[in-house]
């Protein structure tokens, strides 16, 4: 076995495909992954499997939404994470982050209304940790149509007495079949689309965005951002240390080094819809390096039609952390 791990970052814009079905969708990612994994296949000889992964591929955010970027169904959104979960398998040395799910529940009963209210409750704590009290109990207004975000205090009322429908964006992490971990948005940007919240709601995640994985007696840490969480903070508000991964998935936003979390020796890894953004860095004793264009890093541009690309990059593996 060698000493190197390659990372796969997909830029895809999928605004010049929003009226691609999910199937649609499924195929391409199918055959992106496949061209992925034939070169980890290919070079394994050049590979380490001492952290358990070869091999790591990221996708942009909402890669998995229906046409026209509206939420899928619930039952599409289970069904997708399936299909996913088995591509995982024919891989098993990578760790996969397919983009988001964008996809939306009913109210369907009492019991679901009493989650969505818990739900809310831990959102606005989260807000109050990472000191975003604001959206608590103020309209926030962004985007070039300057639209609202309503607070959560409005959220959370309408939640009580309607039966709006609950949108959700959430990243997962993948590996041989098995969902390591997964994140839900914090940051809203527009997650219902404008809607008033007694039609359509987004309530924000209340995980840390860090996850564990691996070892018995060392661990690999992963940071997920979501776009908006990345542009606020969300990972360096949490203080979380000793991230070896800090990885956003977007569509897209700027890569804000001052919003970097990885420890020395980690990686910033940006998987965006907007290939300027897409990217890699380096923490090497607080002094970040981007290792983007390097060719020392960078190994292959694959060029896939569409303001789709694909970019190898082969790095030393971080050490693990106690």
């Amino acid at each position: 076995m060698g000493d190197a791990n390659l990372i796969g970052i997909w830029t895809h814009d999928n605004h010049g495909n929003l009226l691609d079905s999910l199937d649609v969708r499924l195929q391409r990612f199918n055959r992106v992954l496949d061209m992925f994994g034939a070169v980890v296949k290919r070079d394994s000889a050049s590979l380490s499997d001492g952290n358990h992964v070869q091999a790591i591929f990221v996708a942009p955010e909402y890669y998995f939404s229906g046409p026209g970027k509206t939420p899928i169904s619930a039952a599409d959104h289970d069904n997708t994470l399936r299909q996913l979960m088995q591509l995982s398998t024919k891989y098993p040395n990578v760790l996969i982050v397919p983009g988001t799910i964008y996809y939306s529940r009913d109210l369907s009963d009492e019991k679901e209304r009493q989650r969505w209210l818990n739900d809310l409750t831990k959102a606005k704590k989260t807000a109050r940790d990472i000191k975003r009290s604001e959206i608590i109990d103020q309209d926030i207004r962004l985007g070039s149509n300057n639209k609202i975000v309503p607070k959560l205090n409005q959220v959370h009322v309408n939640v009580m007495v309607g039966k709006p429908i609950r949108v959700l964006n959430n990243a997962y992490m993948l590996r041989n079949g098995q969902i390591l971990f997964f994140y839900e948005k914090t940051a809203d940007f527009l997650e219902a689309r404008g809607a008033t919240p007694d039609k359509q709601i987004f309530i924000p995640g209340n995980r840390s965005g860090d996850a564990q994985t691996w070892g018995s007696q060392f661990s690999l840490k992963f940071g997920l951002e979501i776009c908006f969480d990345h542009c606020v903070g969300v990972l360096k508000r949490h203080n979380i240390p000793e991230l070896n991964y800090h990885i956003v998935v977007s569509d897209w936003v700027n890569t804000a080094t001052a919003n970097f979390a990885m420890a020395n020796k980690g990686y910033f890894i940006h998987a965006s819809t907007n290939y300027n953004q897409s990217s890699i860095y380096y923490n090497s004793n607080g002094t970040v390096f981007n290792l983007t264009n390097d060719r020392a890093y960078w190994k292959y541009h694959s060029i896939l039609g569409g303001d789709s690309y694909l970019d190898f990059y082969s790095i030393v593996p971080p050490p693990l952390i106690k």
